[in-house]
């Protein structure tokens, strides 16, 4: 199978794997401080993409502490190195940008890319039950991690926990109506994860 896990342009998070089902919302990024006194912020997006939120008409600000979240149009965009610098209606100097530093950037999920096929997004990928291709269960993917190499799919079962690196050589099929994802492990790699 060619499935890819989609953890790039138009994706989110890298750093952290996050979706709001119960409002479809999507962790994109994080504010990471004011940036000059016009009420610009800078955030840190969870793709490799800061131009990703060009593509964004809204966002929505997410205060880690309360839990409360309000949404922001987006006037304008742009780059700077791995950061984006994001003009916000309503944020009009610096101090009310400040008000936002360290708070979590959603979107509605409406604003992504479909993907296309066989292309998963990392928050798709959480909480299918993971299978090897003789049948032997191995738990949920819980978690996805980002490495230089590849993204490594973090299974949790019963009595322990499994790092799979989220390849074409093991994942084998990803079956949406059942909600599993088979894999063929080469040998010893499910011993190492003792």
């Amino acid at each position: 199978m060619n499935s890819k896990i989609l953890a790039g342009k138009n994706t989110p998070p890298r750093k952290k794997s996050g979706c709001d089902a119960e409002q479809n919302q999507v962790l994109v990024g994080k504010v990471v401080k004011a940036h000059g006194i016009k009420g610009e912020i800078k955030a840190l997006p969870f793709s490799e993409f800061p131009d990703d939120f060009k593509s964004y008409p809204k966002v929505i600000i997410g205060d880690q502490s309360t839990g409360e979240r309000k949404a922001y149009r987006v006037i304008r965009s742009r780059s700077q190195k791995k950061f984006a610098i994001i003009e916000l209606e309503g944020l009009a100097n610096r101090n009310d940008s400040e008000e936002l530093c360290g708070s979590e950037i959603w979107i509605e999920r409406q604003y992504l890319p479909e993907p296309g096929p066989d292309e998963y997004y990392w928050h798709d990928m959480k909480g299918l039950r993971v299978v090897t291709e003789d049948g032997r269960e191995l738990g949920t993917v819980t978690s996805l991690m980002a490495t230089p190499g590849h993204d490594i799919l973090v299974i949790t079962g019963l009595d322990r926990e499994y790092l799979i690196p989220a390849s074409d050589d093991l994942i084998v099929d990803i079956d949406e109506e059942t909600g599993t994802l088979i894999i063929s492990p080469t040998p010893g790699l499910l011993n190492t994860n003792r």
